[in-house]
């Protein structure tokens, strides 16, 4: 039987602490108004503040990845919800789910949307998994990931990348979500071991693929991790999907830990795709000025990261 928590019992079981909170809120508004910070508008602001549980996180383990289950952890995804349930009921700011497939792979997703709605949540961006050699995505081990996924030489690795992402896409259509995340662990370990110039043209292609096969109301973000798995160059190209300038949008970080960060903007009927490669050659710049916008083609200075519309 899952747990069950709702705000009513919450309201019972605080309410001996009402009187006094009421009056903390009331000092802490008037403290705040004295700022010069409109305290009612703050307010709303805070309540509408919401963050997406990850499937993944409810684990029990040591890890982010659960390496060390224990007992009460979720054995299913129906079991996870139930717990971001709990979570929803007592933080107010849990309201919607995160699944990563196929870590997550429910036969009926149609079903488990509407359990989850019965809980009062909802199904924010999937998440694919092209980092790991897993049997649903990989035909039974016909090819591998372990030198990367949309980056990849060999054109049959790509394109089973590129229809795992759309298989994601279509689950998470069924769940009511309108986001895919793509984590992509493509990169190097040693200094020349692949092309970095060809690694970004073939992602890039692999994710105007997958971005044409969008709905219109969806987007794609690329989760950018410098340095993991690979620890010599990673190779992120970073559309997202929404109505914004021509021109790409750049910015770059003011510590010298990260070489240089880029975002693009995209509009409806094309993709802005920006790339940078984590190298060590460029751990040691610090960048504190933003890079301002470029037209279309535009190469950066620093090579080999380069800006261009797809």
């Amino acid at each position: 039987m899952p747990m069950r928590v709702i705000p009513a019992d919450i309201e019972a079981i605080e309410e001996p602490l009402r009187a006094a909170h009421e009056r903390d809120f009331e000092y802490a508004g008037e403290l705040v108004s004295r700022w010069g910070v409109a305290w009612p508008e703050l307010v709303d602001e805070i309540a509408r503040f919401q963050v997406a549980a990850p499937s993944w996180a409810l684990g029990a383990g040591g890890t982010r990845f659960a390496s060390f289950p224990i007992a009460g952890e979720p054995r299913t995804t129906e079991e996870k919800i139930d717990d971001i349930a709990v979570l929803h009921a007592l933080t107010g700011a849990n309201g919607s789910v995160s699944l990563h497939v196929p870590w997550d792979d429910p036969p009926d997703p149609s079903a488990l949307a509407r359990y989850a709605a019965e809980l009062g949540l909802r199904f924010d961006a999937m998440n694919s998994n092209t980092f790991q050699d897993n049997p649903s995505t990989t035909r039974g081990g016909e090819i591998s990931y372990k030198f990367g996924s949309m980056c990849h030489t060999d054109p049959r690795v790509r394109q089973l990348a590129v229809e795992h992402n759309k298989a994601v896409v279509e689950m998470g259509i069924a769940l009511g979500s309108t986001a895919i995340t793509v984590w992509l662990a493509d990169g190097t370990n040693h200094p020349g071991q692949a092309s970095l110039r060809g690694q970004f043209d073939r992602v890039a292609g692999c994710l105007k693929e997958l971005h044409d096969f969008l709905p219109t109301d969806w987007a794609v973000f690329i989760e950018h991790k410098p340095y993991e798995p690979a620890f010599y160059a990673t190779v992120n190209v970073s559309p997202i999907v929404r109505s914004m300038p021509k021109t790409p949008t750049c910015c770059a970080p003011t510590s010298s830990a990260m070489p240089l960060a880029v975002t693009g903007w995209m509009r409806p009927d094309a993709v802005t795709c920006c790339a940078w490669w984590s190298a060590h050659s460029l751990r040691t710049r610090s960048i504190t000025r933003p890079v301002p916008s470029m037209p279309r083609g535009t190469v950066m200075p620093w090579k080999p990261n380069c800006c261009l519309q797809i």
